[in-house]
């Protein structure tokens, strides 16, 4: 099965890498070649590891292993959200909060009490009549709702740090990226030609600037994570 054409990555722009000057070495094998100072990567590269990080995401849904997706970009946040939800998993689409993953025992009391709140709240807007509380009070619950819902929504449900990650930028999120390397995480991410791609297990060459980019790249691998479990 051809997963994508070469001719779609290019019609995508995955192939626009940054300038000369932005350029981190360590990504030499991704690039084809320099057109007017700016490099071009090899599509025959990103076809390969897009289908690589595809079949990653289809055994990982065929064990209902979670995944995590981190990336709080402007162009990314969004496209991070809905590729999670879509293939019932989990995201972080804010400025990381230190800790997140190395100090998971304080997240998860938050996420508990995250829960707690918006089952103390369900019940008094569901039975006034039987829980009445001061507007005071009802204001604090609904604030601490709110604070906790905007930062962790899409980790709720979650019991422990999933063993893959997807991280949109490496760069962007380095906090993250270096908790997922100090907790051993496997991690899948695009790699644009500034980015150092060591310790990424699966980088995938493209550019990471390109809104089409990044929706492709997260609808393929939501879909692998699916049919995965689909056809398990």
């Amino acid at each position: 099965m051809t997963l994508i054409t070469l001719t779609e990555l290019a019609n995508k722009s995955f192939h626009l890498g940054h300038n000369l000057e932005q350029w981190n070495p360590k990504t030499k094998k991704f690039i084809y070649k320099i057109v007017n100072k700016t490099c071009v990567i090899d599509l025959i590269q990103t076809a390969h590891y897009l289908s690589k990080a595809y079949s990653y995401f289809y055994i990982a849904g065929q064990f209902k292993h979670n995944i995590l997706f981190i990336g709080s970009t402007p162009l990314g946040a969004t496209l991070i959200k809905h590729a999670a939800q879509t293939s019932a998993n989990f995201y972080y689409n804010r400025p990381w909060i230190a800790g997140t993953l190395t100090n998971w025992t304080m997240i998860q009391s938050r996420l508990i009490l995250l829960i707690w709140v918006s089952k103390i709240l369900n019940l008094i807007n569901t039975s006034p009549s039987t829980f009445k509380v001061s507007s005071s009070t009802y204001s604090t619950f609904y604030r601490i709702y709110k604070q906790l819902t905007v930062k962790l929504s899409g980790l709720i449900g979650l019991v422990e740090i999933p063993e893959i990650l997807f991280i949109l930028d490496p760069k962007t999120e380095k906090i993250a990226f270096n908790e997922a390397l100090k907790l051993n995480k496997i991690i899948i991410s695009i790699i644009d030609s500034n980015i150092n791609p060591d310790q990424v297990l699966i980088p995938i060459p493209g550019n990471d600037d390109n809104f089409k980019v990044l929706e492709l790249t997260l609808k393929l691998l939501a879909a692998g994570y699916v049919h995965g479990a689909y056809y398990n």
